[in-house]
């Protein structure tokens, strides 16, 4: 099998902090594409 990777769709990065994740990644330029907030555990999507 010769296999290759074109891009990555999705991954998922575990955190008990999202705010100071989101401030991590905006500092390497990403913004928060959406979020979601269901049942008190939030959901952010970088782009």
């Amino acid at each position: 099998m010769n296999a290759k990777i074109s891009g990555i769709q999705h991954i998922g990065i575990p955190t008990k902090d999202m705010r100071a994740t989101v401030e991590f990644y905006e500092k390497f330029g990403f913004c928060v594409a959406f979020e979601i907030v269901k049942s008190g555990k939030g959901h952010a999507e970088f782009e």
